[in-house]
């Protein structure tokens, strides 16, 4: 049996072991001979879980994990091809899904004419089968605890009546011979009283001998009977002293068995409880795995279900996305991100534009307000108070006497077109850097971040002479979108890459991706050559892959393809540098024009896609559940695809508006 661990983790990735990601399970027809260990973390702990295997055929079927182990059923490896397994792990009120684990099987030319065996038994199947089971163990469990606790009882009745009769048997035994002694005695007494008449009547003279003699012979015979009494009643204190040791030992002896019999009926007691919960549980996770494959009376449709039938999907791409999801449904997100240039302007040697690479990309998801105004201790100013306000609002109070200015609150925006809410006698401010210079945008009317700009900051300023005392809610937004005073609720996932990158994509749920962009650095030792044909100084590189695309991205020339003017184009596994304009007259010339940048530590840099892309992992990944209304997505990247469901309500109401905006009526 091969073994196969795979790892679920909270934020929804299924991994294995090795950089593939994917699980190799032989060749077709193999049967019982795979088995996955599925290791359960965070969210996922506690969980039943059952892995759902989508066949190259379209197919699909289920199989539920015992003790943390999946068996690949017979139909997996039945059919050659790639397909992909997706796990659920549920309880009540809880439901947790995972991102798509890729499998293969290799083809072969087959044993027995294509026949597919049997599918494997369904998980809810399973389910019901391991209830049944754990109820009848616990049911076994429970009648061995009742018999185990009625053979405790009937020991303890048996110990306590034979220890009763032997305390019986001595006292009546004890009594008798006491009787007898006393008896004895007194008879002896009688003896020596009828001797000492009989001695007076006979012998008158010899009374005072014969008087002492019966005396003395009386003591005689009572001190006989009194010692025959004392070793009697002796004897028959150690004989009752035996008896008792005996009747208490053989009682401890009874009580010890006892004691084993209660604790293996406790022991069958905790059993059958365990059980019985056991039993609870797989009854709990079974009524939670609905089957959505048909609509019956039977079975009641899943939430997700409903929501899957009657949403619309949404897809969207761009940055800033914007979308009204249903509340609470994941939303899928993948950010592309292409190579940065510093600087602005087309690359030439007299404007030269590094190339940086990245080492982690962000993306924020928040609702129709982009600013976050986080807590902060009061501050006095020129005659001006502030202070923060619980959800995000801030107190003003006092009369400025000057231009008087707020605190500061970073802010990250991607180019585009935005609007604040405005209140009198205050000015807002968004503060980059354009150009190397640090530029300041009056928000007081919209505002338009451009590409290549940083965002630095927001604050505002409170004019001199005017008193104020109010409380603000500053917002700001998408032009397009409607303001809203509501708090910031934004989450933002930081993908950190782990290794610079210049371009690549990335899901921002699982932190897997691609690096789509690579770059190299002229030293001055490639093939240079001159065209003269075609009056151009030719740098002739090899790469070690092909490219996808002629385009390319260049630090030092603009990248182009065409006649009679700078010609810089990747093609197959060569990029090539034509160059007509830049007064080279000869390759060695331009040679030693691309030897000295790189010496002064501003080398050539060539930026080109790849193809294929290898595979990356970011983490920091993280899910990004829908907020109820406008859902605003941005990134530092370069763009955003948003997957979902949408509010069909929004797309109602959104209905109902073109409608009247024709003339319409509703």
């Amino acid at each position: 049996m091969q073994v196969f661990d795979v790892n679920l983790i909270s934020n929804g990735a299924a991994s294995v072991p090795g950089y593939e990601q994917r699980l190799r399970l032989g060749y077709s027809k193999n049967k019982g001979v795979y088995q996955l260990q599925v290791n359960a973390t965070g969210e996922w702990e506690g969980l039943t879980i059952r892995a759902i295997w989508h066949l190259p055929d379209g197919t699909s079927t289920t199989t539920l994990a015992m003790d943390g182990c999946v068996a690949v059923p017979a139909v997996v490896t039945a059919l050659s091809g790639n397909g992909c397994i997706t796990f659920e792990g549920a309880t009540e009120g809880k439901t947790v899904t995972s991102a798509d684990l890729r499998y293969t099987v290799g083809a072969n030319s087959g044993v027995d004419g294509g026949t597919l065996p049997e599918p494997d038994t369904p998980a809810w199947e399973q389910l019901v089968g391991t209830v049944a089971e754990s109820a009848a163990q616990a049911e076994e469990a429970a009648d061995r605890a009742d018999k185990a606790a009625a053979a405790a009882e009937g020991a303890l009745t048996a110990v306590e009546g034979t220890a009763s009769k032997a305390l019986t048997d001595i006292t009546h035994t004890g009594t008798a011979q006491t009787q007898a002694v006393t008896r004895a005695g007194e008879q002896a007494v009688k003896e020596v009283d009828a001797a000492a008449q009989a001695g007076v009547g006979s012998v008158g003279q010899a009374q005072q001998t014969a008087t002492q003699a019966v005396q003395t012979a009386a003591t005689a015979a009572i001190q006989r009977v009194e010692q025959t009494g004392s070793t009697q009643v002796q004897a028959v204190t150690a004989a009752g002293a035996g008896q008792v040791k005996k009747i208490e030992d053989a009682a401890a002896e009874k009580l010890e068995g006892i004691t084993q019999l209660a604790g293996q009926a406790e022991d069958s007691a905790t059993k059958a409880e365990q059980a019985a919960q056991r039993a609870e549980d797989a009854a709990t996770a079974a009524s939670t795995i609905i089957d959505d494959t048909a609509i019956t009376s039977a079975r009641t449709w899943s939430s997700l279900h409903i929501l899957e039938t009657l949403c619309p999907p949404i897809q969207a791409t761009g940055n800033p996305v914007v979308c009204h999801p249903v509340a609470g449904y994941p939303l899928n997100v993948t950010v592309d991100f292409a190579p940065i240039q510093e600087g602005e302007g087309d690359p030439s040697p007299e404007n030269i534009r590094p190339i940086k690479a990245r080492e982690s990309v962000d993306v924020t998801r928040c609702g129709a307000n982009l600013l976050n105004i986080t807590p902060f201790a009061p501050i006095e100013r020129n005659g001006i108070k502030f202070e923060y306000v619980a959800s995000g609002g801030i107190r003003i109070t006092g009369t400025a006497d000057k231009l008087t200015d707020s605190p500061v609150w970073p802010l990250a925006l991607p180019p585009g077109m935005y609007k604040m809410s405005t209140y009198e006698n205050l000015s807002h401010q968004i503060v980059v850097t354009r150009g190397g210079k640090k530029v300041y945008l009056s928000a007081n009317r919209p505002v338009e971040i451009l590409r290549g700009d940083a965002v630095k900051y927001y604050y505002f300023l409170v004019n001199k002479g005017k008193p104020v005392a109010t409380t603000i809610f500053p917002s700001l937004s998408i032009s397009t979108v409607p303001l809203e005073t509501a708090p910031y609720t934004g989450q933002t996932a930081t993908l950190t890459l782990p290794t610079p990158c210049y371009g690549g994509k990335l899901d921002a749920v699982t932190g897997e991706g691609q690096e789509t962009w690579a770059v190299l650095e002229l030293t001055g030792g490639e093939r240079y050559i001159l065209r003269e044909k075609f009056s151009l100084i030719e740098i002739s590189l090899v790469l070690p892959q092909k490219v996808p695309t002629h385009k390319v991205v260049c630090s030092h020339w603009a990248g182009q393809k065409a006649a009679n003017a700078t010609a810089l184009y990747a093609e197959n596994q060569n990029i090539n540098v034509g160059i007509t304009t830049c007064g080279y007259s000869t390759a060695e010339e331009l040679k030693e024009y691309v030897a000295a940048q790189y010496a002064a530590g501003t080398p050539v840099q060539i930026a080109y896609k790849v193809a294929p892309p290898p595979p990356i992992a970011a983490p920091g990944g993280k899910p990004i559940p829908a907020l109820a209304g406008t859902n605003t997505l941005l990134t530092d990247g370069d763009s955003l695809t948003v997957t979902g469901r949408a509010d069909p309500t929004h797309e109602i109401q959104q209905l109902r508006a073109a409608v009247v905006a024709l003339g319409g009526t509703i």
